[in-house]
């Protein structure tokens, strides 16, 4: 299986992002760039990342403008959405019915 961005969330214009993916605990690689538009934006990675079955990954987007979603009719996973200010303490804000605007689809 390859991690093949699209990678989508929602940012206002001009905002700088950068984002690491992590696969089994090891970071494979790091990317960043300029919203250039407001609402969703899809981004494709500069390479593909191999992830095999039973393999965990994780992506940690950084920003000043983190987008979620909240009280709405989906299912919140405890331990799915996570928040910092820092980097270093993190929050699960699905504990306040809260979801980070963020996707990761894999082919």
């Amino acid at each position: 299986m390859l991690i093949d961005f699209p990678l989508a969330f929602e940012l206002i214009s001009g905002i700088d992002y950068s984002f690491d993916i992590y696969v089994n605990g090891k970071q494979v690689h790091s990317q960043n760039g300029t919203s250039e538009f407001a609402g969703f934006k899809t981004i494709d990675l500069d390479k593909n990342i191999t992830v095999k079955s039973n393999d965990t990954f994780k992506v940690v987007f950084k920003n000043n403008n983190v987008p979620y979603q909240a009280f709405s009719r989906q299912h919140y996973m405890p331990g799915m959405s996570f928040v910092s200010n820092d980097g270093q303490s993190w929050k699960d804000i699905t504990l306040d019915n809260k979801t980070v605007c963020l996707k990761v689809y894999t082919l």
